[in-house]
């Protein structure tokens, strides 16, 4: 077996979804939460959050996906596709807003800027999803941009499973990548590209737990044999294998629609009021980043801020024909390709969601030719029965690594931080050390182990998640965009509606 000399944790109590950020409430975890464990290695908090930043990337490199990325060499098609390098800029602005207290001179902002070289495309090895596309008309994905992953069928060698080892084989294909991101942090140092280097690794170490069947066969090998598999037995030591989910449309939800509605569509109760001529909301500049890829368009909406500063200026509302232009065709069609542009997300969502669906009418643990979907394994959401038992296996894994790293950065290096996180990427049963951990964690929830016994409440809970997903997307589609002339309105004093 693979062992690990340290003893399992003894305080099991979670702290504050493996989705970005901290989570959702005090039960819900992201993978910002489970970088808080750094603290207990050595890395203050400052360090944590450049570290944090590594991991961060990788979840917004979905953002830059196949289905909306414009090929460089292609004409422009707003809002149906954007350039890859509109969407990164996209990105380096959501960044400046999650990460701005390490941007606060002009090195660290070059330090933090997010450019395509170091925020990449989505690529499934990164986050150990499926890469299999079910689509019999799908493209390969490099003839949109050389960056992305190639095509994988059904079949391909990537989707076997390896015998010995007993997991698919494009595990691998991850856990090589992680070793890579590992390596080049320990060659660069404790500097900000290090500890980048060292987030971005952590993100896949991480999504292992959050993205696998690892908890269930962990349960399963400790005597919870009743718990769903999400695989049938296939020829390999250990006869079911680890296996993580194929990527569907609610996640796209997640990635890709959600980033864009949360800075171009601002909740209620939280519009922009500009206090002085020349600023600019968060939303504002997302769209004058996204209407590069209409440049006549920006044109107007860079002339439609000019005169809202104008108008500003002025104590009393002296320009009339200012305000008539403002509300007449330039702030109206601005707000119509606002919409257009969420739209084509929202739709792209929906069809993948439709696509998916038809796919699932069999079940992964009865029938062999069928994948469990990215929905169905993973832990991301608090809502999942075993999202506790997944974070808290990833923070004793990131724990252990962060220990490595920090002992090596300080000269010690007796210790390989890439052998110690490879030493996660096994089969469970060739594993003990997650053994204590599953064991108290399975006693205290004897609830959520019959949850994770039962297909119909996974049916259930699905089927909850793609109506929350449709009844989300029907909110994108209705919620109203930028509102300039409302911004502007108080500073003018017309009282215009």
């Amino acid at each position: 077996m693979k062992k690990l000399t340290d003893h399992a944790p003894q305080q099991l109590s979670p702290t504050p979804r493996f989705g970005a950020g901290l989570g959702d409430s005090a039960e819900s975890h992201g993978h910002e939460s489970i970088a808080q464990v750094l603290n207990l290695s050595g890395f203050n908090a400052v360090e944590v959050k450049q570290i944090y930043f590594g991991n961060w990337l990788r979840d917004h490199s979905q953002l830059i996906d196949p289905k909306i990325v414009r090929p460089q060499d292609a004409r422009r098609n707003f809002p149906t596709k954007i350039s890859r390098e509109v969407l990164t800029e996209f990105v380096d602005l959501l960044a400046l807003i999650e990460f701005n207290r390490l941007q606060m001179t002009d090195e660290e902002r070059v330090a933090y800027t997010v450019t395509p070289e170091i925020l990449g495309v989505y690529r499934p090895s990164e986050h150990i999803d499926n890469p299999t596309n079910l689509d019999e008309c799908a493209i390969d994905p490099q003839t949109i941009d050389e960056d992305f992953e190639p095509l994988v069928r059904p079949g391909d060698r990537l989707t076997t499973v390896h015998y010995a080892r007993s997991m698919t084989m494009h595990i691998e294909e991850a856990e090589r990548y992680m070793r890579r991101k590992l390596r080049a942090a320990m060659r660069a140092g404790k500097t900000p590209t290090g500890m980048r280097y060292f987030g971005e690794a952590l993100h896949v170490l991480e999504d292992f737990f959050a993205h696998s069947n690892f908890v269930e066969l962990s349960l399963r090998k400790v005597g919870y044999t009743d718990v769903l598999a999400w695989t049938t037995e296939k020829p390999c030591k250990h006869r079911w294998p680890v296996v993580t989910g194929l990527f569907s449309g609610s996640d796209i939800l997640a990635s890709v629609a959600e980033p864009l509605a949360k800075i171009l569509f601002p909740a209620p109760g939280h519009v922009f009021k500009p206090n002085v001529p020349g600023e600019r909301s968060d939303g504002e500049q997302a769209l004058l980043i996204l209407l590069k890829e209409d440049p006549e368009w920006r044109a107007i909406l860079v002339k439609a801020l000019e005169v809202r500063d104008e108008l500003a200026k002025s104590s009393t509302f002296q320009t009339l024909e200012y305000l008539d232009w403002l509300v007449s065709t330039p702030f109206r069609t601005l707000r119509n390709l606002t919409n257009s542009l969420m739209q084509t997300v929202v739709e792209w969502a929906g069809d993948q969601i439709d696509d998916l669906q038809t796919y699932l009418g069999d079940d992964p643990n009865t029938h062999a030719h069928v994948s469990a979907t990215h929905s169905q394994l993973a832990k991301d959401h608090d809502t999942h029965p075993f999202h506790l038992i997944a974070q808290l296996l990833a923070r004793y894994a990131v724990d252990k690594v962060g220990q490595s790293m920090y002992k090596y950065w300080q000269g010690d290096q007796e210790q390989d931080p890439v052998e110690i996180a490879s030493s996660f990427f096994w089969h469970p049963n060739d594993l003990d050390w997650q053994d204590e951990i599953v064991n108290l964690w399975a006693s205290r929830n004897p609830e959520k182990i019959a949850e994770g016994t039962e297909l119909s409440l996974y049916i259930k809970r699905y089927e909850q998640y793609r109506a929350a997903a449709r009844k989300r997307l029907k909110e994108l589609e209705t919620r109203e965009p930028l509102d300039l002339i409302g911004a502007g309105e108080n500073l003018s004093g017309s009282g215009f509606q």
